[in-house]
């Protein structure tokens, strides 16, 4: 039976489950790069429907009879198109990969709603490879994890971290946050610092604390897993609505077993990405 045209007609309907448009957490605007966006929960060769890439780089899952028939959670992978073609040689590390789970209504559930709730704006960090120039005023560093009795000196994955003010306050709650970001797999991250110009003194340097977050350092169920799946440990963060307003899309809650581990205080010189720090090792 149509729903929309009478019988003589042939009617295909297709009903948007999720649209995701991915944030450049740095600028705050749509990302203009390519993001690879792909299910996150299920075996290749799965018959579920793929991700398809607009031209305005916005990206729609449809409904199926699956996802059609009861609200169900859907886990995302969002990282750079490169790291999918697993080019070695190439360093385009331009943001940081996320792991999100968001809840999605069954299509009666959706129907009932106005269709921007089925929108979703994950924020994603720079990384290494951002294009940024080195006039603004951030950081490039590494987190390590310190050697122990059976392993040497190793990156710390998927860090966190934040840079706020005043320099001299090491409680968080009693501080401003000027800066975040998310380190990649090899521990390095870069940090670009955002903050109302006038509000800052004329002094040159802007002393600023950092604070990185780590989760437990997990190990990989087989020795190949990581060269299978270089996104093997990334953390899940389950993203409690679709609201722009959602502290998880938005990047600004840690991910579940998070705790800070190290603290620095470090003069930023205004108007330069500051490069060759000593590495945050703990």
């Amino acid at each position: 039976m149509n729903r929309f045209v009478d019988a003589r007609h042939v009617e295909s309907v297709h009903e948007l489950a999720l649209g995701v448009e991915a944030i450049d957490a740095a600028r705050e605007q749509p990302m203009l790069m390519p993001v690879m966006l792909t299910w996150d929960d299920l075996p290749l060769g799965n018959p579920r429907p793929r991700f398809e890439r607009h031209p305005s780089n916005r990206q729609v899952l449809l409904y199926d009879a699956h996802l059609a028939a009861q609200p169900r959670s859907v886990d995302l992978r969002l990282f750079d198109q490169t790291e999918a073609l697993y080019a070695p040689d190439a360093d385009r590390r331009r943001f940081v990969p996320r792991r999100l789970r968001v809840n999605l209504p069954s299509l009666a559930g959706a129907q009932a709603q106005p269709p921007a709730a089925r929108l979703c704006r994950p924020h994603l960090y720079p990384g290494p490879a951002y294009p940024v120039s080195n006039l603004v005023t951030g950081v490039r560093a590494h987190a390590m994890r310190a050697p122990t009795a059976t392993l040497a000196l190793r990156p710390a994955r998927w860090v966190r971290v934040l840079a706020t003010v005043p320099a001299a306050q090491p409680v968080l709650a009693l501080s401003t946050i000027v800066g975040r970001a998310g380190g990649d797999a090899r521990g390095e991250f870069l940090l670009l610092l955002r903050f109302d110009v006038a509000a800052i003194a004329i002094d040159p340097l802007l002393s600023v604390r950092l604070r990185v977050f780590a989760g437990p350092e997990l190990l990989p169920a087989t020795p190949d897993l990581p060269a299978i799946d270089p996104l093997w440990d990334l953390p899940r963060e389950t993203a409690a609505s679709l609201a722009d307003s959602d502290p998880v899309l938005r990047g600004e809650a840690l991910p579940a077993g998070y705790v800070e581990v190290i603290q620095r205080v470090l003069p930023l010189p205004l108007g330069q990405l500051l490069r060759g720090q000593p590495h945050l090792t703990f």
